[in-house]
């Protein structure tokens, strides 16, 4: 891999504290596609790409995540994932590749960094770096949206939304051994309603949103014509689906 390095121009203080920032896709931008992008994902519509995807393009540090002894951040920039040292001033470029990289999510045991490959508006897919030999593995393949890696408290597990099978987000779990993704199962199902909630607008249809994991692995979704927490629980008690 060709090493490559930035002088950070922010601190890590602010490095520390930013948050996804929105993907900004225009009106003017979408109309310039022949096709609406991503056309797996059935639900959102513009404010699914403004506000929740992964940002495309280049651009700046975001979506930091600090490793477990707390010594380092991982972050997407540029399109790739880089990782930067408490105290330095040096980013150094962890991985790069075709598609636009985000989402790092540092694994508990610190071997693994999860993240997001998007592909030109096609799909999001999930991969896996495993730092020490700097190979990356596929966690999901296709052309349905993979977001929000979450890892279980023992870096066995990990959680991530999808559109997949129908095009509408549920959360899946992913079992992952010697770095490979095994046993998978779909926690949460589509839900469909005889009208679109109007409270959001049209745009985000029929069909339940589950489209949030959190640490520790809690499950939050959206359910009833209303926000709400549809199944609060830890991942590792594999709880029945509600």
């Amino acid at each position: 891999m060709t090493d490559r390095r930035i002088t950070s121009t922010l601190g890590l203080l602010a490095l520390a504290v930013c948050f996804r920032s929105g993907s900004g896709l225009s009106e003017a931008h979408l109309t310039q596609r022949s096709i609406l992008p991503y056309p797996r994902g059935l639900t959102g519509g513009n404010y699914m790409h403004s506000y929740y995807l992964p940002p495309p393009g280049g651009g700046g540090p975001s979506w930091p995540s600090w490793s477990p002894d707390g010594q380092s951040l991982a972050f997407a920039m540029q399109g790739s994932i880089w990782r930067m040292r408490l105290g330095e001033s040096v980013a150094h470029e962890l991985v790069h590749a075709r598609e636009y990289l985000s989402s790092p999510e540092w694994s508990p045991d610190g071997r693994y960094v999860a993240f997001t490959a998007e592909d030109d508006g096609t799909s999001i897919n999930l991969r896996l770096l495993d730092l020490r030999s700097g190979g990356v593995t596929n966690i999901t393949e296709g052309d349905d949206l993979n977001l929000d890696p979450a890892w279980s408290r023992d870096a066995s597990r990990l959680a991530y939304v999808s559109t997949s099978p129908n095009g509408y987000f549920n959360i899946f779990v992913v079992t992952i051994a010697d770095g490979k993704p095994t046993a998978r199962i779909q926690l949460s199902r589509d839900r469909h309603h005889s009208r679109a909630r109007s409270y959001l607008g049209a745009n985000f249809g029929t069909a339940d949103l589950h489209i949030q994991t959190t640490r520790p692995m809690s499950i939050i979704g959206v359910t009833g014509g209303k926000f709400a927490a549809v199944g609060r629980y830890t991942v590792e008690s594999f709880p029945p689906l509600q």
